[in-house]
């Protein structure tokens, strides 16, 4: 997650989503990974996990 699609390193995201006109994550992983980085963020910012659910799409098809 980041305000540009770049890592830390400068190496630009492989697969980059823009969450909102100031936020970009990358999604160059699987599933299980990504699920599990959500989870570890929504706890950051003292969010039950729980409160959530995540429906799963084909990559260009909507949930």
């Amino acid at each position: 997650m980041h305000t540009e699609p770049v890592h830390p390193s400068g190496q630009r995201f492989r697969a980059s989503e823009r969450v909102d006109d100031r936020l970009w994550i990358e999604t160059h992983a699987s599933a299980e990974l990504l699920l599990k980085q959500t989870r570890w963020l929504l706890e950051q910012f003292g969010e039950d996990p729980a409160r959530y659910r995540v429906r799963l799409a084909q990559h260009g098809q909507q949930p």
